[in-house]
């Protein structure tokens, strides 16, 4: 369960190397897509993978 981008962050370790725009990309639509699909079971998750976005298109992880 993902409760915080840290621990996003720490299951896929390739999201703090983003300097790659297809692979920055393809980490975005993976959270847009994650967001999607618990935004009714795991709202909690849902926000994570939101925020998780949010950073990774602001480039700020970390």
């Amino acid at each position: 369960m993902l409760l915080t981008v840290k621990d996003a962050c720490e299951l896929h370790p390739m999201a703090l190397d983003y300097s790659n725009l297809s692979r920055r990309e393809d980490l975005m639509a993976l959270a847009t897509a994650i967001a999607a699909k618990r935004e009714v079971k795991g709202p909690e998750e849902a926000r994570a993978a939101r925020t998780l976005f949010t950073r990774i298109k602001n480039e700020r992880l970390g």
